[in-house]
């Protein structure tokens, strides 16, 4: 009651429903992971051919 008073309201801990937020969360987290992989895999081909001189052109 004394947390409620206070504003922050509260519930019985329920194992069964925290691993199911689990398992959501860490599925929007591992897809969040492979789409940041992706992006730095492309950054780096595009720093690759620049670092190798491939935007010169023919001299």
């Amino acid at each position: 009651d004394r947390l409620a008073r206070l504003g922050f309201p509260s519930k019985a801990f329920d194992p069964a429903a925290l691993s199911q937020t689990g398992d959501e969360e860490a599925r929007l987290l591992l897809r969040c992971l492979a789409v940041a992989g992706f992006a730095a895999g492309n950054i780096m081909l595009f720093s690759v051919s620049v670092w190798a001189g491939g935007d010169m052109g023919e001299e």
